[in-house]
């Protein structure tokens, strides 16, 4: 058969092969006698620093993404605590109110005291309170911080003066 009439034939192959026609021989393609020709390390070389810039980029893109998601719930708790600390204000504030509710009603139906008595024993309290507390606050902003003060030196034989007889 005539390899020429073939149009599917590789005209590099050899008519006598027993293969068909394909060759065993591999054809290089012809460089300039001037051109540098890589060589496998080059080709390696470049992969390799390609692949560790790529990795690079990926574990840093990795830990962004890391760092960004901690960020976020983070903000998530944050957010949560805050409104927790409001929401407990708020209840605390209304069990407050109404033991002092109860605490009338108390005073006024079953002990017999009268109402304006009952306001003025709440004012009292609230008054003895508030001035016990004042005198706290004002005693522990007036007292000397001794944490910071260095502890007095003991004189030492050469500053001592000698005893007069």
């Amino acid at each position: 058969m005539d390899q020429t009439s073939d149009p599917t034939a590789n005209p590099l192959s050899e008519p006598n092969a027993p293969d068909g026609g394909a060759s065993t021989h591999e054809v290089q393609p012809s460089a300039p006698a001037d051109a540098k020709m890589p060589t496998p390390d080059d080709a390696a070389e470049g992969l390799g620093i390609k692949a560790i810039v790529q990795s690079l980029l990926r574990l840093v893109d990795i830990r962004y993404r890391i760092w960004l998601t901690r960020a976020k719930l983070t903000a998530l708790r944050l957010a949560l605590f805050a409104t927790l600390w409001i929401v407990a204000l708020l209840v605390g504030v209304l069990a407050i109110v109404f033991l002092y509710i109860g605490l009338f009603r108390v005073l006024t139906d079953f002990v017999g005291i009268p109402t304006a008595w009952a306001f003025l024993i709440f004012g009292g309290v609230h008054a003895i309170v508030a001035a016990v507390l004042a005198f706290i606050g004002v005693h522990w902003l007036s007292a000397k911080d001794t944490r910071d003060k260095k502890p007095p030196t003991s004189a030492t034989h050469e500053d001592a003066k000698p005893e007069s007889n």
